[in-house]
């Protein structure tokens, strides 16, 4: 999980984007990210924690960092402590 400058894991979204976006590390490893990736933690964190806008998924040599964008800042908050350490996969 990736924390922003005030420790909440919440990064607010620009006028282009609605909703709150939280950055999930390490919840699979460099090379196996797969079709169903996506949709897995979009549907795991809808029922765990509130609608999701969009997930999004940057994967380099290094890391896999996944971008949840939640409806609301209060479905995002909860997020963090859900999924810290959760691998899927």
């Amino acid at each position: 999980v990736q924390f922003d400058d005030d420790g909440d894991g919440i990064n607010g979204a620009g006028n282009d984007d609605s909703g709150f976006t939280v950055v999930l590390t390490n919840m699979v490893l460099p090379g196996e990210v797969d079709d169903e990736l996506k949709d897995e933690v979009k549907e795991e964190c809808e029922m765990k924690c509130g609608k999701v806008v969009r997930v999004r998924i940057d994967e380099n040599r290094k890391e896999v960092k996944v971008f949840v964008t939640f409806q609301n800042k209060g479905d995002a908050t909860k997020a963090p402590s859900i999924f810290h350490g959760r691998m899927f996969g």
